[in-house]
């Protein structure tokens, strides 16, 4: 499977990576936003993973051969999550994502 995902993921990919943090990203922005706060320009963030489909993705990784099972698991780590959004130090209410991969 390692070398099939050596292809497949982006090396600016930071997340569940051996060596790498979603920590590095979490700080490269708060830099990004520090040095930003004179500029008079919208930093869009949203990537291409963010409106990933699930059933999409599952179409994906039947057509490239996974096992059912591993397909399960990814799907369950994407799918089982709930998020909330920190504001001004205060934790919004959770809500269940639809789409997009974390």
């Amino acid at each position: 499977l390692r070398p099939l995902l050596d292809n497949l993921i982006s090396p600016m990919q930071s997340n569940f990576i051996s060596g790498k943090s979603t920590i590095d990203n979490a700080i490269i922005l708060e830099e990004v936003i520090h040095s930003m706060k004179s500029s008079r320009f919208k930093l869009n963030l949203e990537k291409a993973y963010d409106r990933m489909d699930w059933r999409f993705l599952h179409r994906v990784l039947c057509d490239f051969g996974f096992p059912d099972k591993i397909i399960s698991l990814i799907l369950h780590g994407i799918t089982s999550t709930s998020l909330c959004l920190l504001w001004n130090g205060k934790c919004s209410e959770q809500f269940l994502p639809k789409r997009g991969l974390r």
